[in-house]
């Protein structure tokens, strides 16, 4: 009822008037597509990690920290819950070390400009998974260092070595200590350049890590129903990160401050390498 001065006009009942009333009818099937709330949650969770459009992170990869974000950012994309915690929890177990390793670089660097000279370095460092992590921290036995170990101590690559021309091995103390201690070696392959540039690049892959990785892909490769054809994408995706970084890596740091950059650059054009061969698969 609208009182206008003199005049009343009474409105019509919306609840008697004969409108149609709209209905979204949708199928099972549609139903079974709409996202879950657990989906949801997950986006919430990582909603920091996902990627803004107008953001170029490509220089930024090859920051230790980033790379692992940005692989998050993948998987939070591809729905892989599984794989973004994983990824997560890797993220938190290496930060102490990565930011360690930027400091180190930076160290470098700053003294390349004090001593106007580029040192040369013809050994390489065996990398660890778990070193310098905090899940060393819990390792009271030294467990993780006996089986933490890099593809150059495997007796296949010691054929492909000596296949390469590998004559024998020279070790060198780097200066540091683990945690229990005991020094740590610096290696340097003796014979063919070939087989010098090999021996750098295993020592660049511990298998743990390489392990950790295949565990981290296996909950998509029992989800799909083509499991051979995701496990060869899986295999595709790891190898190629993995030998790009441990290769540019490895040339990179024969001049120290260029192999953690090499490092990142290179398991940055595997995984774009990997992407376009799966893409085609």
């Amino acid at each position: 009822m609208i009182n206008s001065g003199f005049l009343c006009i009474k409105q019509p009942d919306r609840r008697q008037q004969d409108i149609p009333v709209a209905i979204e009818r949708r199928s099972g099937n549609d139903r079974r597509k709409t996202p879950r709330i657990t989906d949801q949650i997950n986006r919430d969770i990582y909603a920091p990690f996902i990627k803004s459009e107008t953001i170029d992170a490509t220089a930024l990869s090859c920051i230790p920290p980033v790379d692992k974000i940005e692989e998050i950012q993948d998987c939070v994309k591809a729905k892989n819950y599984s794989k973004a915690i994983g990824i997560t929890l890797l993220l938190a177990n290496s930060f102490k070390k990565d930011i360690g390793e930027l400091k180190g670089t930076k160290k470098e660097i700053l003294n390349i400009f004090r001593t106007k000279k580029l040192l040369y370095e013809d050994h390489q460092t065996p990398h660890s998974f778990t070193q310098g992590t905090f899940i060393e921290k819990l390792d009271k036995r030294n467990i993780l260092n006996k089986i933490d170990k890099t593809l150059f101590n495997t007796k296949i690559s010691n054929f492909i070595l000596m296949k390469l021309g590998k004559q024998n091995i020279h070790d060198q103390q780097t200066g540091l200590k683990d945690k229990f201690n005991e020094p740590i070696y610096k290696i340097k392959i003796l014979g063919t350049k070939s087989a010098e540039i090999m021996g750098r690049i295993l020592l660049r892959i511990p298998v743990l890590g390489v392990f950790t990785m295949f565990l981290l892909d296996l909950p998509q490769v029992i989800k799909v129903k083509n499991h051979v054809k995701q496990f060869v994408k899986s295999t595709i995706n790891i190898s190629l990160i993995t030998i790009g970084g441990a290769f540019l890596g490895a040339i990179g740091a024969y001049y120290p401050p260029f192999g953690l950059i090499g490092a990142g650059l290179g398991a940055l054009l595997g995984n774009k390498l990997a992407k376009k061969i799966n893409d085609k698969l």
